[in-house]
């Protein structure tokens, strides 16, 4: 296109785009690729290259490496597959590989796309659109500098680095060292909370809810019908919580129908909410609270 229409390039190493958008696609050698202005596509393919998207919304494409690619835009650096000894100047985005990926952005809005492949996505700060594509994929909010809240659901984030982050294809989700709220969607989730004390809600699917340091509560608020909940026997649970797995948990939190909420031998907080709830603290120092209804408390 433009005055690179049909030109034949021999023995050439770099590239310098035009004031428009445009496509820039290296060798397997040492590249440099300088887009200029406008909103540039740069792809380096196997060797050290360096990637300057200049002025506009750049995009680093991995989509055809051979392997699986780390890329931070924060350091401006590439390992792995044809991201090897990449350097990136003035890229806002960047598309993954067909395998497990690990892309990270900085503090400007970030377009990340994992591609196929199980990959780890950290928008960092910015209002960030995180797409998973194929496989199992993560959004990690482990160095956000506040507690995040993050819905699978909705494809929304908000607080902390999640601030403005839409959500597309993600599976799992990992909180900040602060007081997170994570929750999922029908989907088989992965919610890690961290450190802090965390909130996390599965929704649908069979869920893996790990707490981290802190007290932290799986909530089934949201709960389409009554749950039967255990903490010390998951295999009863019932409903939304039905093929739930609980890891460093120490609360329960019922929905708006009949529940069954059951400790295990920690100090447990149970919070029926609205509904006739039974509430089986179990060993421990437990706190029962049952909410609006008919309860029957237990603290075992």
């Amino acid at each position: 296109g433009g005055d690179a229409e049909g030109d034949v390039r021999s023995g050439i190493e770099n590239l310098v785009g035009s004031g428009h958008d445009d496509k820039l696609r290296g060798s397997a050698g040492a590249n440099r690729l300088e887009g200029g202005s406008g909103d540039d596509l740069l792809d380096g393919r196997a060797g050290a290259d360096t990637l300057d998207g200049g002025e506009g919304s750049d995009s680093a494409d991995y989509t055809d490496s051979a392997a699986a690619v780390i890329v931070s835009l924060a350091s401006g650096s590439g390992s792995g597959g044809w991201a090897e000894g990449d350097t990136l100047v003035s890229i806002e985005h960047v598309s993954g590989s067909a395998f497990n990926d690990r892309l990270s952005g900085n503090a400007v809005e970030n377009h990340l796309d994992g591609g196929a492949g199980d990959d780890l996505l950290d928008g960092a700060a910015g209002a960030d659109t995180l797409l998973g594509g194929a496989g199992v994929d993560t959004a990690v909010y482990a160095n956000s500098g506040a507690g995040v809240s993050v819905s699978l659901g909705t494809g929304q984030g908000s607080g902390g680095d999640a601030d403005g982050d839409r959500l597309q294809d993600i599976e799992n989700l990992t909180g900040s060292r602060q007081a997170d709220e994570l929750s999922g969607n029908d989907a088989a989730n992965v919610l890690a909370g961290g450190a802090g004390d965390d909130w996390l809600e599965g929704q649908g699917g069979a869920d893996t809810l790990i707490g981290g340091d802190g007290r932290d509560t799986a909530s089934y608020l949201e709960a389409r019908s009554g749950v039967v909940a255990s903490l010390d026997n998951p295999s009863a649970n019932t409903g939304d919580a039905l093929g739930d797995t609980y890891q460093d948990i120490e609360n329960l939190e019922g929905s708006e129908f009949d529940d069954l909420l059951a400790g295990d031998a920690k100090a447990n907080v149970l919070t029926g909410g609205p509904g006739n709830d039974q509430l089986q603290g179990k060993a421990g120092n437990d706190t029962l609270l049952g909410g609006s209804g008919r309860d029957s408390l237990d603290g075992g």
